[in-house]
C-alpha cells in the first residue's frame, strides 16, 4: 500500500478555503517571499493578516478561498507552499482521532473512501516523515509532534 492508495488530490481546492486557518511561520515567510520575489515586509502587506503579536495567516478572498488559490484550481506558490498546505489531509487530528478522519473523508474527495483509519493513519504517518514534518512519534495520547 502506497499514498495512492489512499489519498490522491483532484485539485477540488476545499482545503484551500476558510478564514485564518493558513497560519505560516517566520521560515514559510521567507521562502514566499523569496519565490514571489519579495522583500519580507512587502509580502506581509499585501498577503498576510496578523493574527496576534506573533503570528500571521494568510489573506483569503471575498470568495473565501486563499489568496494564492486561483480560478483554474491551482495554488500560485505551490513549490513553496506552507507546510500545514503539503500535509493536509494527514492533520494530527485526523491522524489521532479517528472520528475527525471520517469527517475529512466525507469532506476530501482526494481521500479513498474504501480506507480505514489505520490505513489512512499508517500511510499518513510515513508521509510526513518523507516531507520532514513530524518532529518526534510517541507512544500515546498526542503522539505526533508536528513541525506546522
Amino acid at each position: 500500500m502506497g499514498l495512492e492508495d489512499v489519498f490522491q488530490c483532484t485539485l477540488c481546492g476545499i482545503c484551500c478555503k476558510g478564514q485564518g486557518g493558513i497560519i505560516v511561520t517566520k521560515k514559510e515567510i521567507d521562502r514566499i517571499a523569496k519565490f514571489l520575489g519579495l522583500d519580507n515586509k512587502e509580502f506581509e502587506e499585501k498577503f498576510l493578516e496578523k493574527e496576534d503579536s506573533n503570528k500571521y495567516s494568510i489573506k483569503i478572498k471575498e470568495d473565501g478561498y486563499c489568496i494564492f488559490f486561483d480560478k483554474d484550481r491551482r495554488c500560485t506558490i505551490h513549490p513553496v507552499k506552507p507546510n500545514i498546505c503539503i500535509a493536509w489531509p494527514f492533520f494530527k487530528g485526523n491522524l489521532e482521532d479517528e472520528n475527525s478522519f471520517e469527517m475529512a473523508k466525507e469532506y476530501c474527495p482526494g481521500i479513498k473512501k474504501e480506507i480505514d483509519f489505520e490505513q489512512f493513519k499508517r500511510e499518513g504517518i510515513k508521509y510526513l516523515k518523507e516531507k520532514q514534518l513530524i518532529s518526534q512519534q510517541e507512544d500515546g495520547p498526542n503522539a505526533l509532534k508536528v513541525k506546522f
